[in-house]
């Protein structure tokens, strides 16, 4: 009885308490993968191997080149998370290289210390492109740490 005063709980709940022995929660059994690490090595190996194989979706592989293991593509997706590989918007275009980094320095460093008058002629434009047909982004899986990989870049 001190301990249903004490703690505000009902008798039945102290006799389940001490019937069960555990006080707290037990805890979720994970599922265990599965793919084996073998299994998951290959579709990185695949994804690695051709810029094409990197653009394929989850779905695309499961029901594809990897049909024989019978997972779904959740199932990949899961594991190339573990792994540290994801779905991410493929660059454009590499970064920028040494050789233009130091020409651009280099210009800029020249026109430094221009005057107003000197800048006033000079016709400023930005980069814009048109692209005809497809107005989408590219998809490729990539690990985090490989974004500025020229094999990435479409």
């Amino acid at each position: 009885m001190q301990i249903t005063a004490q703690l505000g709980i009902s008798q039945g709940q102290v006799n389940y308490s001490l019937r069960c022995g555990a006080v707290s929660p037990k805890k979720r059994k994970r599922k265990s993968s599965r793919l084996k690490a073998d299994d998951v090595d290959q579709i990185i190996s695949y994804f690695e191997s051709s810029p094409g194989n990197r653009c394929k979706t989850f779905l695309e592989l499961a029901s594809g080149p990897f049909r024989h293991l019978g997972v779904s593509e959740q199932v990949i997706q899961r594991e190339l998370k573990k792994t540290g590989y994801q779905r991410h918007m493929a660059r454009l275009k590499p970064p920028v290289s040494q050789k233009t980094m130091k020409i651009r320095r280099e210009w800029a460093e020249a026109h430094l210390n221009w005057t107003h008058e000197e800048w006033t002629p000079v016709l400023w434009t930005d980069e814009t492109w048109v692209e005809d047909g497809r107005h989408s982004r590219d998809w490729v899986t990539r690990s985090v740490c490989t974004f500025l990989n020229k094999k990435m870049v479409i």
